[in-house]
């Protein structure tokens, strides 16, 4: 009977592990376990966490007051930095205290529901960030390329409620329909089994890729590059038929260059080894050999950043 037992706890245990489709040819991992986090490990992921959490919390919240409370900060741009906002404080107050208690506990201790509900929070809220970044690169784009083109309110707020709704879409295939959300051992987090090599499995993972990553990352670097084409004509303009001094106009140029390649450097660090590390999980057919530490540095580490 006792035999019975260990040999069903450890195959719900490892489960969630390696829960991918054996082809005949993938390597047997159910007597493979990952290690938890030492001592020393887990004081600097906690720490971290902690200072993440606490300034998406307060950093985000001031961010929203402001522009709620000064009529005169109630931009079009505005807008999508307080949506942007909302996204990040909801990480802070709905994810990473979660992640913090599984760091410590070494185990998800919150019963199956909330193990859903995180995996799909986690999805929604992310998405909601990237797609944002996206739309507000293309309001940028459309407002320095087309000054006479009205982009008014009622549209930012359809982009910004697109950008929910793909996320909420995303998130509900992941977490509901096309995967099982289970909590991970080793890592800090419910999230989506790790996806199977098959036809149905890559496609779905080549779609969520190719839509919040690789398009957003195309669609900003195309709009920057073109907005900072508009912006470096329109400079020679000004100096051509201006009496404003060459420094003057040279100094407006290098802030906005600046600007832009900060907000572009920043999508890719952020975002590029989550990508190398969700596709390497996708193709990999022997799960053991994803990195120990990837999860925790690319979902934690990078992303609450």
């Amino acid at each position: 009977m006792a035999n019975m037992w260990n040999k069903t706890t450890a195959s719900k245990i490892l489960a969630p592990i390696f829960p991918y489709e054996d082809d005949g040819n993938s390597t047997a991992l159910g007597n493979v376990s990952r290690e938890h986090f030492s001592l020393v490990e887990t004081a600097i992921f906690g720490t971290w966490i902690s200072i993440s959490m606490v300034f998406a919390i307060f950093g985000n919240l001031m961010v929203i007051a402001v522009v709620i409370r000064h009529r005169g900060m109630r931009t079009r741009t505005n807008m999508f930095l307080v949506n942007l906002a909302i996204a990040d404080f909801l990480v802070g107050v709905l994810l990473a205290p979660f992640s913090l208690t599984t760091l410590i506990a070494k185990d998800w201790i919150f019963g199956d529901i909330l193990c859903f509900i995180n995996s799909f929070c986690n999805a929604a809220f992310l998405i909601t960030s990237i797609q944002t970044l996206m739309y507000i690169s293309i309001h940028k784009y459309l407002s320095i390329t087309r000054p006479l083109t009205q982009i008014t309110k009622c549209k930012i707020l359809i982009m910004i409620g697109a950008a929910w709704g793909w996320a909420i879409v995303c998130a509900s295939l992941t977490t509901f329909i096309l995967s099982t959300s289970k909590y991970k051992e080793g890592t800090m987090q419910c999230g989506p089994k790790y996806p199977t090599y098959s036809t149905k499995s890559l496609t779905f993972h080549f779609i969520i890729q190719a839509s919040n990553i690789f398009l957003p990352l195309f669609l900003m670097i195309g709009c920057y590059v073109r907005m900072f084409a508009e912006i470096k004509q329109h400079m020679q303009r000004l100096d051509e038929n201006t009496a404003l001094d060459r420094n003057m106009i040279f100094s407006q140029q290098r802030r906005v260059t600046i600007t832009l390649l900060i907000v572009l450097s920043c999508f890719v660090l952020c975002w590029i080894p989550y990508c190398v590390y969700s596709n390497y999980a996708a193709f990999v057919r022997d799960k053991s050999t994803i990195p120990r530490y990837a999860n925790a540095i690319v979902s934690k580490v990078i992303l609450y950043s």
